[in-house]
């Protein structure tokens, strides 16, 4: 198949979808690795909580004629097992702080590799939640649903799009993003 072909499948909403879920996996894995933990993505049903106290983070974004939405679950004991590979993290630091802030990374790395695809998107900010019982409602639209793990932790991802009537990829990505987590100087 032609790079030409290609570009014009990825330009429909069912291409472009594609080419998030794609990028979703490779954005979770490079987070994590930063950190030198290794995620490996896993079978899942969901993110059924039970009894079992979890958190959410769900960050928005949104680009020319799409908008859709990352949601992260993890069980608080699960976070609580990043706190030193992550830095370090304070024990008094709540849990819903640390995924949000995984949230947020995701998503830049998520961003910078759909710009270079010529899908530039916007990118709220993180709200949280923590609780026993969750459950996610479907969206009606094109969703998929990713789990990693490590030896004794699990992450929920789903990720979700709607696009509206005239929806292309831009001809040429006109900047190339830095990765999340780069250095850069001013």
């Amino acid at each position: 198949m032609s790079t030409q072909s290609t570009k014009r499948e990825s330009g429909t909403p069912e291409g472009a979808f594609g080419l998030i879920r794609r990028h979703l996996n490779t954005a979770i894995v490079d987070v994590f690795g930063h950190y030198q933990v290794v995620a490996k993505a896993q079978r899942t049903d969901g993110p059924s909580s039970g009894n079992e106290e979890v958190v959410v983070a769900i960050i928005g974004f949104a680009g020319d004629r799409m908008r859709g939405s990352l949601v992260l679950t993890a069980a608080v004991r699960s976070i609580d097992r990043w706190r030193m590979p992550f830095g370090g993290v304070d024990a008094t630091t709540d849990a819903r702080d640390i995924l949000g802030e995984v949230a947020n990374m995701v998503l830049g790395r998520l961003k910078g590799k759909l710009l270079a695809e010529g899908l530039p998107i916007l990118m709220s900010t993180p709200t949280t939640a923590r609780g026993a019982g969750v459950a996610l409602a479907r969206t009606g639209g094109p969703e998929e649903q990713l789990a990693f793990g490590g030896d004794d932790w699990r992450l929920c991802a789903r990720i979700d799009a709607a696009f509206d009537h005239g929806f292309g990829l831009q001809e040429e990505p006109t900047v190339v993003a830095a990765e999340a987590g780069d250095v850069m100087l001013f």
